[in-house]
């Protein structure tokens, strides 16, 4: 397995470590990258001032362990939305957590930590990654959102990690710019108008509390997946019932409605209809 290290420490400028890492190309805002280690793109833009995000949009070619080293303050967090097709083991500040379909796909990291992780040959990877000056992600938290930082900062090292589920609006949001071609002119507003959208639902899924799940197990979030597909599969028929649903799961019906939403964002009758609703229309555009 080869180690590719991203030295933050050595460069402060992001997009060069992850050419030079990676031995991608530089045009413009894009890392073009075509060898032996991946192809794909990593494209980066400037969202306002202390906002700048970036697409990946990779196939790995050969079995990596990426590792990250960051042992300087950076002042800014960053947001993490990661869609890959197989498991991928992280490896936060030394600690094993497992991303992927029917794991965890969001992370909040900054600080003093370091993300490494292990990504299999020709797994299929595509992220939104947000970096936010802390003071921006501040204001935010304590005036437009009206929550108090001590949710997601550790008041002692003021560093933090959050794993998580991404929001299914999230989820929807990416899918439905990962459609957008590149080439397209409303490409880099698109992407602008994406990275708001995700912030604001991060921000809402932190305001209620709902879906912070670093107390829920592995295989509970797997569970509610599977059941989700489920209902997206027999949606042409009726409504299973919930009693079935939790039995399925091998939770008991509480359980299962409260990690449902938790995990999905609405109940599992209203994500049902609403994935009928979504097969109905696409029928009709066809």
């Amino acid at each position: 397995m080869k180690v590719v290290e991203h030295d933050f420490d050595s460069n402060p400028n992001g997009f060069e470590v992850i050419a030079n890492a990676m031995g991608g190309i530089i045009d413009g805002s894009t890392i073009k990258g075509d060898n032996d280690l991946y192809k794909g793109t990593h494209f980066f833009l400037t969202i306002e001032e202390e906002v700048t995000a970036m697409v990946i949009d990779v196939n790995y070619r050969k079995t990596l362990f990426l590792k990250h080293k960051n042992n300087t303050i950076s002042g800014f967090v960053v947001l993490h939305f990661y869609l890959f097709d197989s498991d991928v083991d992280f490896f936060l500040n030394k600690k094993p957590s497992r991303f992927g379909k029917l794991d965890y796909n969001f992370l909040m990291v900054a600080d003093l930590s370091d993300i490494d992780y292990i990504v299999k040959e020709q797994t299929n990877a595509y992220g939104i990654c947000i970096i936010i000056g802390k003071t921006t992600l501040r204001e935010y938290l304590n005036k437009i959102s009206k929550i108090t930082e001590h949710i997601i900062f550790d008041t002692k090292n003021r560093t933090i990690i959050n794993v998580d589920r991404m929001s299914n609006q999230s989820l929807i949001l990416i899918n439905n710019f990962r459609k957008i071609s590149p080439d397209n002119p409303n490409y880099e507003l698109s992407f602008k108008a994406l990275v708001y959208a995700l912030i604001n639902n991060y921000l809402e899924q932190l305001k209620t509390k709902k879906r912070i799940l670093g107390k829920v197990v592995n295989d509970d979030i797997k569970r509610i997946i599977v059941s989700g597909k489920f209902l997206q599969k027999k949606n042409d028929g009726i409504f299973p019932g919930i009693e079935f649903l939790a039995a399925e799961a091998s939770m008991s019906i509480s359980k299962y409605k409260r990690l449902f939403t938790m995990v999905l964002g609405v109940s599992p009758a209203v994500y049902f209809y609403n994935s009928k609703l979504k097969k109905a229309k696409k029928l009709l555009e066809t």
